[in-house]
Parts: structure tokens; C-alpha cells; sequence
């Protein structure tokens, strides 16, 4: 399609441009000096609390096996729920 007659819109101008609100620019910079640091540290406290978790579990099967296992109701539910509400706050985090 080709235009011929441009006479209608030849008397039209384009409205003057705000100026664009004048900013601070800094230049932002990243570092990974520290990440080994707080690499090492994750891995030492996974390391630590598989440990832990092992240990805590064969002391609850000792005392399921022995019949001295007295679970808390309360306790038990406090954490379901906690855990169902963090589940509920990453996803709509993730938008999902």
C-alpha cells in the first residue's frame, strides 16, 4: 500500500518530549570475593546437621523399639502446619 496524499497529516507535529527526569547513575559492581567463604560454610553445615539428623533419628527409633517414644500432639501439628504455610508462601512467591 502506498500513500500519495500525505496533505492531512503533514500539518501535525510531534508533541515536545518531556525531559526525562534526571537520575543518579552509579555504577553498580558485584563481587564473589566472599563466596568461597560462605560455599565452605553451607557445606560444612549440611555436613553438621546430617550428623545431627542421624544421630537424633537412631535415638527416635531407639525409643519407638523400647516403647519409651511418647510423641507430642501439639508439637507434631505446630510443625505440620508451619511447614503447609512456608509451602504456601514459596509458591506464591514462585507465582505459582
Amino acid at each position: 500500500m502506498k500513500i500519495k496524499d500525505s496533505s492531512e497529516i503533514s500539518g501535525l507535529r510531534p508533541e515536545p518530549r518531556a525531559s526525562a527526569p534526571t537520575r543518579d547513575v552509579r555504577q553498580e559492581r558485584v563481587s564473589l570475593k566472599g563466596s568461597h567463604d560462605v560455599s565452605s560454610a553451607v557445606s560444612s553445615a549440611r555436613a553438621s546437621s546430617s550428623l545431627n539428623r542421624a544421630a537424633r533419628l537412631e535415638a527416635v527409633e531407639k525409643s519407638v523399639r523400647s516403647g519409651q517414644y511418647k510423641p507430642e500432639p501439639a508439637k507434631t501439628a505446630e510443625a505440620l502446619v508451619a511447614s503447609v504455610e512456608l509451602d504456601a508462601q514459596l509458591k506464591r512467591m514462585s507465582g505459582q
